[in-house]
């Protein structure tokens, strides 16, 4: 009498897995992620380590599956053509209870994926006038809501400046926005 008895997967089969669910999980987001959020789904889930989670993108990078690139001083992958071939090609790879815990991930991070992509603040020292250029924007679907660039005279302000950028840009562009937008009369001068 013969069992039906399916063998347990093998650590290539388990690293296909993973790979496919790290691909899924860029996929669904529709946004480059950094690694932190994706250690964070990877890690927090027990599905990999953050040692390997870096392995398998740095891998899947490597080979055209994944886009790695620095943007405000951090790694972020966004998935290539060839990434999301690779999932069409292992359709059955993921379970359906993953691939639905992959889609409510993706929908609960994805407005904070895209808002921290698209916000970005970044200073520059000026050897010659020995003052820091700040260069900021806030954009919205690619699109530029708002771009500030100005020179500060100490690397203290210019450090406070981009954080507070980065991390109060909502309540930055409504003050912006009231103060410029606001109806001022001209005094005539004396």
């Amino acid at each position: 009498m013969q069992h039906n008895i399916n063998p347990l997967p093998t650590s290539k089969e388990m690293e296909l897995e993973i790979k496919i669910m790290l691909l899924y999980l860029i996929y669904k987001m529709k946004a480059p992620m950094t690694f932190a959020l994706i250690a964070q789904f990877a890690v927090e889930n027990n599905y990999v380590n953050q040692y390997n989670t870096q392995i398998f993108l740095d891998e899947m990078a490597e080979v055209g599956y994944l886009d790695k690139y620095e943007s405000n001083n951090t790694t972020r992958y966004d998935i290539t053509v060839d990434g999301e071939n690779a999932i069409e090609v292992f359709p059955k790879q993921l379970p359906p209870a993953l691939k639905e815990k992959i889609v409510e991930f993706a929908a609960e991070n994805r407005n904070n994926a895209k808002r921290e992509f698209e916000v970005t603040a970044n200073h520059f020292y000026q050897h010659d006038d020995n003052e820091y250029l700040i260069k900021c924007v806030a954009s919205e679907d690619g699109v530029p809501l708002i771009e500030l660039n100005l020179t500060v005279v100490t690397k203290d302000i210019a450090v406070n400046f981009c954080n507070n950028w980065k991390n109060h840009i909502d309540a930055i562009y409504g003050e912006i926005i009231e103060v410029v937008s606001k109806k001022r009369v001209r005094k005539e001068s004396e």
